[in-house]
Formats: structure tokens, C-alpha cells, sequence
């Protein structure tokens, strides 16, 4: 007798495309205007979709905004002494001379273009747990580039505003791997968050799957919030990887920290080795009992805009269909969950 475990009892949450950071003075002190222009220091052309931020004393980023596709970003914090840092993708980063704030004229700033050089990169067996320190080496330079990436992805708020619309899909295939059921939902976006997670330290703390074949699972996949929270760095060692079938990507690769025994995941950031960009993180569940063993798990593309912005473009989450003959535990096929920015084009919801 076959006894599948109905699909409606498994649920999914989608990952935060985009989230705006707000800026916040506990202080109560007045905020003050900085209008910052940033250009190449060798053609004068304005760099578009770049990080800049302001820092404290403590070189701690006090507030970060993306560059306009005219080179601008305002950023705002109460009177002081600061420095400005500009990243961009495929560049190591430039930080300026101390700024006064008020200031009331712009400021512009002249940024090197120092190419960050990743086709150089060694790959070491050896894996590094908890935090990562950027650019000391080849694990924390790749790992730089990735983080400009999700936090360019983070504030690309106006950018996701001007796509006009998203779109998400639902899918059923069977053990062959044809398509049961499928269906794909297109609408205008008039939120400021299309989609939805959970906070990364309820993830670290309870893990991306719960319930189980019997009462049903609820599943969650990682965004750019859950992967540049602290709480996922400590719970998760990496190290760099290649894979021979695509000589022009490098790979962040991350596992749970030894020990750890909650469902989780375990997936690779690729990043093309010669623009340093991030072209997808593909993870699978761990500790997950059977979504573990037949291969459930998911993947995040991303795309620049003309802009210069960087964000998530599509997004999928995949579990098995279990079933059971007699003392035999098999998947019948699998459930597909993802979506994307945009109108849906031919192909999309695979």
C-alpha cells in the first residue's frame, strides 16, 4: 500500500529579496545631510550602484547607501567627524580622509580603481569557522565580494520599486521528473518587501526545517539578511572550492559548524572569478531527515541592473514527495516553490 504524504502539508517561506536599512539615532541628535559624489579616478565617470558609508571612529558603519546611476548617495547622521568608504564589486575598497559633519557643499571623491584578482585565488582544503575577516586572504577576499553583493542587494529598494512587478510558482513533478501540476502567479509590487522570511537568529537557534513526513514540513531558504548575519557565521565554517565543469566561477562553500545537529544548510556562493560578481548560492538541507536524504534544497540567482544595483532576480525551493510501500521509504517526486523580479518569461517556473 502507498501512503504518500499529502503536499499540503508541507508549507514554505520565501527568502527577503530586498530589505531597507533604516537609519535610527538613538541620541535624539539632529541628523545632518551628506551629499556624496563618486567617481573614477582616472575617467571622472561616475560610479554607479557602489556602497558608501559613512564610518565612526571606530571605523563602524554608521549608515550605507547605494550610489545613484549618476554617482550620488545621500547619506545622513548627526554632527561629527567620519570617514567615507566606497565598495564596489570587483574593486578593492577606498576610504577617504576625515569629513566634518554639517557639511554644506557636496562631496565628491576621486575612487582608485584597484582591481580585486580572484583567477589567482588558492584553493586550501582547510575550512575557517565563524566570522570571516574580509580581504586578509583568498577565503576573506572572496568572501568581500559576496558580502558587497548581498548588501547591495539589501538596498536596492528603489531599484525593486521601478521592476514593476514579481512572480512566483508552484510545482509538482513526478519520480521521472515530469511536470504533475504547475502554476505561476504574477502581480504589481506595492510593498516595499514582495516576500517574507524569518530573523536569521530564530533560523540559527530552531533551524530551516520543522515538523517532519508525518505532520508536515515547514521549510525556509536563505536570503542576503540570514547570510551576512552574525548568528549564521557563527553557526557555519567555509572555505573556497572549485568545480571543473565551470572553470570561470570559484566557490565560498558553507557547512554547520561540527556539532551541530538541527536541520540546516549546506551550499556554495559562486562568483564569476573574472568581474567578482555573484552569480548564484545554491545550499541543500542537512539534519533534515528524509528532505535530507532525497535532496531537498534550493538556489538564489542574481543579476546587476542597468543601474548598477545588484539584487536577487530568481529564488527556488525544492523538497521531495515522500511515499511509503509496505517497510519501503521512497520519493514519488518533488515539490517546487521559487519566483523572481519582472514578468515571468517563457521557461520561468521551470
Amino acid at each position: 500500500m502507498i501512503a504518500p504524504i499529502p503536499v499540503d502539508t508541507i508549507k514554505h517561506r520565501f527568502p527577503i529579496l530586498l530589505l531597507l536599512v533604516a537609519t535610527a539615532w538613538a541620541t535624539g541628535a539632529p541628523a545632518q545631510e551628506l551629499r556624496v559624489h563618486a567617481v573614477d579616478s582616472l575617467t571622472d565617470a561616475p560610479l554607479r550602484g557602489a556602497l558608501v558609508a559613512l564610518l565612526d571612529a571606530n571605523s563602524r558603519v554608521v549608515t550605507e547607501v547605494l550610489t545613484s546611476p549618476t554617482g550620488f548617495g545621500s547619506l545622513s547622521a548627526p554632527a561629527g567627524v567620519y570617514r567615507v568608504r566606497v565598495r564596489r564589486i570587483g574593486y578593492r575598497p577606498y576610504v577617504s580622509s576625515a569629513v566634518v559633519l554639517p557639511r554644506v557643499d557636496r562631496l565628491t571623491i576621486s575612487v582608485p580603481g584597484d582591481r580585486i584578482v580572484l583567477t589567482t585565488v588558492v584553493i586550501s582544503a582547510r575550512s575557517r569557522c565563524s566570522r570571516i575577516s574580509t580581504g586578509t586572504d583568498g577565503l576573506g577576499t572572496v568572501w568581500g565580494e559576496v558580502v558587497k553583493a548581498l548588501q547591495a542587494a539589501r538596498l536596492t529598494m528603489d531599484d525593486l520599486q521601478g521592476v514593476g512587478r514579481a512572480w512566483t510558482y508552484r510545482k509538482t513533478t513526478n519520480r521521472l521528473g515530469e511536470v504533475e501540476r504547475t502554476d505561476t502567479t504574477s502581480f504589481v509590487i506595492r510593498s516595499q518587501r514582495p516576500f517574507g522570511s524569518v530573523h536569521p537568529n530564530e533560523l540559527a537557534r530552531a533551524g530551516y526545517v520543522i515538523g517532519d513526513e508525518e505532520s508536515g514540513w515547514t521549510y525556509y531558504g536563505p536570503d542576503e539578511t540570514v547570510l551576512l548575519s552574525p548568528s549564521f557565521a557563527a553557526t557555519h565554517c567555509f572555505k573556497l572550492v572549485r568545480d571543473p565543469a565551470a572553470p570561470d566561477l570559484i566557490g565560498l562553500s558553507f557547512a554547520p559548524v561540527p556539532g551541530r545537529r538541527i536541520p540546516d544548510i549546506t551550499g556554495v556562493a559562486w562568483i564569476d572569478q573574472t568581474t567578482s560578481e555573484l552569480q548564484r548560492i545554491t545550499f541543500r538541507y542537512v539534519n533534515a531527515g528524509l528532505l535530507s536524504r532525497f535532496g531537498g534544497g534550493g538556489e538564489t540567482r542574481f543579476r546587476r541592473l542597468a543601474s548598477g544595483a545588484w539584487l536577487v532576480s530568481e529564488w527556488y525551493l525544492r523538497v521531495p514527495r515522500i511515499e511509503r510501500t509496505g517497510a519501503v521509504t521512497g520519493a514519488r517526486g518533488f515539490e517546487e516553490n521559487g519566483g523572481g523580479l519582472g514578468a515571468p518569461r517563457p521557461g520561468d517556473g521551470r
